[in-house]
């Protein structure tokens, strides 16, 4: 078929980032950043807009664009801890960027995401809560009837300082799992793909492991299970 192509999608600027939900609540703030200059493969800066005045993303975290042209999302990796304003247009320094994107372009970030560091393996996973429905007319096969979906994911990776404090997400992460004056709280979760795909809701850690040997170094993993209707999923393609 002339003119089409497969292409894998790498992994390497893979983000996931979570923030503390208040007591009793699952609301978020989320602001829009737009793009203002076009963006050609290989910058190393972007210029931004947000809906919101003094809008902090965090370097780990990135933005998933989403523009008439082209017909895909296009995510970009933060480098630099940046505070975008609302009336002048922002430099915000990304990885090298690998794609095209349109001015207008436009991505949703919820403001207070901590990202995660060091993260190595996750997998998402689904576990389908079905019902028999076989009947007179289903001959001698069955039958069965999805009714709702446990979604969680498997995460682990390296422990890293990167800040003075630091992994700040991961001891948020191990707060939850530790601190009795926070245990059990509510998490929002933020995942996104290099291909711009994105996960997100609020969500409960569970099976906090902390593992290592003396020919190794300080490893972690643990259980993200997402709940109910939080559950939001933005695909890849426009």
């Amino acid at each position: 078929m002339s003119g089409l192509y497969s292409q894998t999608i790498t992994m390497e600027n893979y983000t996931v980032g979570v923030l503390l939900l208040p007591q009793g609540s699952r609301d978020v703030t989320a602001a829009s950043i737009n793009i203002t200059t076009a963006v050609s493969v290989g910058d190393t800066s972007i210029s931004v807009l947000s809906s919101s005045p003094a809008t902090v993303i965090k370097a780990g975290e990135s933005l998933s664009f989403a523009g008439a042209n082209p017909p895909y999302r296009q995510q970009v990796l933060i480098v630099e801890d940046t505070v975008i304003d609302n009336v002048t247009p922002t430099t915000l320094p990304i990885a090298p960027s690998k794609f095209v994107i349109g001015v207008g372009a436009i991505a949703r970030l919820v403001v207070g995401i901590l990202p995660l560091f060091g993260v190595q393996d996750f997998a998402l996973q689904s576990n389908t809560t079905a019902v028999d429905i076989t009947n007179v007319l289903s001959g001698t096969g069955t039958e069965s009837k999805p009714i709702r979906n446990a979604r969680t994911y498997q995460v682990s990776g390296k422990e890293f300082r990167s800040t003075a404090a630091g992994d700040p997400a991961l001891q948020l992460i191990k707060s939850v799992d530790r601190n009795a004056s926070v245990f059990a709280r509510e998490l929002y979760l933020v995942s996104i793909y290099p291909d711009g795909e994105t996960i997100e809701g609020a969500a409960v850690i569970e099976n906090f492991n902390q593992a290592g040997n003396y020919n190794n170094v300080k490893e972690y993993s643990f259980t993200v299970t997402l709940q109910g209707s939080t559950f939001v999923w933005i695909e890849p393609y426009v």
